[in-house]
């Protein structure tokens, strides 16, 4: 007679997994944290440290949306705060990712990518072009018409950052019935979306 099957114990694999889920969590949340700190030197001794490429390859699409979310925002502050970042993430293969991050399910990733290229559009006209150059333009007007009113909004300034880094940038919004959309929104009753 055969006794019952034991089942092997797997907890080692899966407390090895949630180590590196934390150890992310906890790189972004304190890359974030230095940034928030405002030091130039900082800003720069992370981008010497080349930390532009761990947020935009695995972190930006990482599985766990927290992490997107802080990727996202350090992505957003760097860009801000220094042409060098914004020059990098407007590379075709990197503002990809950022683009793809409006499709996500989880809407802090969605607003956190609208931000990530509002800063990218607002801090110089080739930044801007890039945006529009990748495509973005069709998932952000896609963002208007979503029931979330900061995900809307969120897409209108990366729009307001795009029109207005220059004429050429606000005429592929016109050609690209953005405008259309956009009027539609705000003309819906009690609509809190402002240009």
């Amino acid at each position: 007679m055969v006794g019952p099957v034991s089942k092997p114990n797997y907890k080692p694999v899966s407390d090895a997994l949630l180590e590196y889920q934390k150890a992310r969590v906890t790189f972004v949340n304190t890359v974030n944290e230095l940034l928030a700190k405002g030091d130039p030197g900082i800003d720069a001794a992370l981008l010497d440290g080349n930390l532009l490429p761990l947020l935009y390859m695995p972190l930006v699409q990482d599985i766990v949306p927290t992490v997107q979310v802080a990727a996202l925002g350090a992505m957003k502050t760097l860009t801000a705060n220094t042409e060098r970042s914004g020059d990098e993430l407007t590379a075709p293969e990197t503002l990809a990712k950022v683009v793809s991050s409006l499709s996500h399910d989880n809407r802090r990733v969605i607003m956190s990518g609208t931000a990530a290229l509002q800063a990218m559009a607002a801090k110089k006209e080739s930044h801007a072009a890039a945006v529009v150059g990748s495509g973005a333009l069709v998932p952000l007007r896609a963002l208007l018409e979503s029931f979330d009113v900061e995900v809307k909004e969120g897409a209108v300034k990366s729009m307001t950052a795009i029109a207005g880094s220059n004429e050429r940038n606000m005429e592929e919004l016109l050609d690209d019935d953005t405008l259309t959309s956009l009027v539609i929104n705000m003309n819906a009753a009690a609509s809190p979306v402002t240009l």
